[in-house]
């Protein structure tokens, strides 16, 4: 069968952090488990993920309240081509939680029993990662939807006239399944995990993530390898060191453009095809997918970087509204949809609400999917502005015109 299981305990974590507990030693009872029996730990950094920034900021606001409330993380689809992190950020949620984590892949695991061994396995709080989910058939994908849901499989037992079937109850965990190919993923997953799409990983942020690694060594020589070679996370820091290794046996310790091209030739590093997208935090790529908190921190943190002060608003009882952003006078109030479906009237009414109780001369409803004829109608009453799933990315450049707001910026 193929599988793989791996402790991933305090040990495993970072020096300053080496007082996790084991998060796993809350289960009590193959029934029935107390969250309250979980173990504080300290909070979530995630220092070593390369990749997205915005990311990385929803896995550490998720896990953090996953530690405040003491169950287990919610689920996940990691979307995204070979070699962005995918795997790698499953386990390392599993180690900054201090527990178990398994994987499997999909394409091998072709009988149900192979899919209840891992089930069975897991523990309160653990991680199970199950790679290729769109290999997934429908018999298998039966069996999983219960068990990922409500933490429970129904086993059929003996055959004919006698058959019969049990629920097994299962320990809640963590589910993450990893794809290349999103579109194919099964349609409970959909429903039931946040899906994560993995873009390009900004040559600045991979040439930090080879001078972290290797103490001393120029950044402007690093971006200059990931510009050459264009490394996956996984590789960068062993490309850099055969490279160096070829500087020093080759060109007395020199390491240019030049050579590092001879290098890739000589040892038979091959550029990887994936381009590097200068501009990734705005790809639709990046944002299509997000739904919830997931959107609103995205948003939060593009608006940042556009020049606005941006504060949330609370949980409930937010009136309508999830961002305040401002800039000089001009205060805008966002409601954020994160959506599969068009976005109605009601969001519209309850921002326009909102802008007054905020204080701002400005509002908005900022969503990644589409609006209804509706919406649209009364915005242009009201003086809101829709930015729908194709202005999203002129957004996110600060190139948009919020034409309906009347007020000046």
């Amino acid at each position: 069968m193929a599988s793989n299981t791996v402790n991933q305990g305090p040990n495993d974590s970072e020096p300053d952090r080496n007082a996790v507990s084991d998060y796993s030693s809350g289960r009590t009872s193959d029934s029935e488990v107390s969250p309250k029996s979980l173990p504080s730990v300290p909070r979530v950094w995630l220092h070593d993920f390369v990749g997205s920034p915005v990311l990385l900021q929803l896995v550490r606001y998720q896990l953090n309240r996953c530690l405040d409330t003491r169950k287990p993380c919610p689920h996940y689809v990691f979307s995204g081509s070979r070699g962005v992190g995918k795997k790698t950020l499953a386990q390392m949620i599993a180690r900054e939680l201090g527990t178990e984590f398994q994987m499997g892949d999909c394409r091998k695991l072709r009988t149900l029993k192979d899919f209840l061994h891992l089930l069975t396995n897991a523990g309160y709080g653990s991680v199970l990662l199950l790679s290729n989910v769109e290999a997934l058939n429908s018999s298998s994908a039966r069996f999983l939807e219960p068990a990922i849901t409500d933490f429970s499989v129904d086993i059929t037992l003996d055959e004919g006239d006698s058959t019969r079937t049990i629920n097994m109850k299962l320990q809640p965990f963590t589910f993450v399944g990893t794809t290349e190919r999103v579109k194919k993923v099964p349609a409970f997953l959909r429903t039931a995990a946040t899906i994560l799409e993995f873009g390009p990983v900004p040559p600045s942020e991979m040439a930090n993530h080879i001078c972290r690694h290797i103490k001393r060594f120029p950044h402007s020589m690093a971006l200059t390898i990931v510009e050459e070679c264009n490394p996956s996370p996984g590789e960068a820091v062993q490309i850099a060191q055969r490279l160096i290794d070829y500087g020093y046996a080759v060109a007395n310790g020199r390491l240019s453009r030049t050579i590092i091209r001879q290098a890739m030739s000589d040892l038979g590093i091959l550029k990887r095809s994936i381009t590097m997208d200068s501009d990734c935090q705005t790809s639709r790529s990046v944002w299509r997918n997000l739904r919830g908190v997931a959107f609103e921190a995205y948003l939060a943190e593009s608006l940042s970087k556009l020049g606005f002060g941006v504060r949330s608003t609370p949980t409930t009882g937010d009136h309508g509204v999830d961002l305040v952003a401002t800039r000089g006078n001009f205060r805008l109030a966002i409601q954020a949809k994160g959506y599969a479906g068009s976005v109605g009237n009601d969001a519209v009414q309850q921002v326009y609400t909102g802008m007054k109780y905020y204080d701002c001369n400005a509002c908005a409803v900022i969503t990644n999917s589409s609006f209804t004829p509706q919406a649209y109608e009364i915005a242009r009453k009201v003086n809101c502005s829709l930015v729908a799933e194709n202005e999203l990315s002129s957004f996110l450049r600060g190139e948009f015109d919020l034409q309906y707001t009347g007020a000046k910026q």
